[in-house]
């Protein structure tokens, strides 16, 4: 725990804890048997404290994991994003608005992305005839601010972008990504996740 990106989409683990349990089926086909235990759960979790222990006792998350929550997302005052106020009380309005939008039927797939620019913070909720995407959208988190360990999985995720180094060939890895395809000076990444 205690990782952070550098700039990209990341799943990460609570929203993969969070998906996990929103989408949980316990027979192929069957009904979402967690599903709403866990968004009273949320809707109820008018602050920070009462969303880590939905997290905790319905999602499976880690003290460990809920504490690194509270010392850097939504500490106040906030660590990472000083003049930023009220990350909570965003994080949690879009996110119940992502649950209400799922209703009975809909997947949700939730994101990270702490995006250079970014001068705020944001859920971002995108619906189609599937599922619900969930981004929890942030400035990038200061340099130093914490460790950028080594990504082993390879995640359905996928960066294009501009070459900006020559070692940038297939195979290149970073603490988070590697290089699938260079085409030109056009660079595909595939970002990573733990373990």
């Amino acid at each position: 725990m205690g990782d952070v990106v550098s700039g990209h989409i990341s799943k990460g683990v609570i929203h993969q804890k969070v998906d996990d349990v929103v989408n949980h089926r316990a027979t192929k086909g069957g009904p979402f048997d967690k599903r709403a235990a866990f968004v009273t759960a949320i809707k109820n979790a008018d602050t920070p404290a009462k969303y880590f222990d939905a997290l905790e006792t319905l999602a499976g998350a880690s003290r460990a994991q809920t504490t690194y929550l509270k010392d850097t997302f939504y500490s106040v005052p906030n660590v990472w994003w000083p003049g930023i106020s009220d990350v909570y009380a965003v994080f949690h309005i879009g996110f119940v608005k992502a649950l209400d939008e799922i209703g009975d039927s809909l997947l949700l797939d939730s994101y990270w992305l702490p995006a250079a620019g970014a001068q705020a913070v944001e859920v971002l909720i995108c619906k189609s005839a599937t599922q619900v995407t969930r981004i929890f959208l942030t400035p990038p988190v200061p340099a130093g601010a914490g460790p950028m360990n080594m990504r082993h999985t390879d995640a359905p995720m996928w960066v294009v972008c501009a070459q900006t180094s020559p070692d940038q060939q297939p195979n290149f890895e970073v603490h988070d990504a590697v290089v699938r395809a260079v085409q030109g000076k056009v660079v595909t990444w595939q970002r990573r996740e733990f373990p």
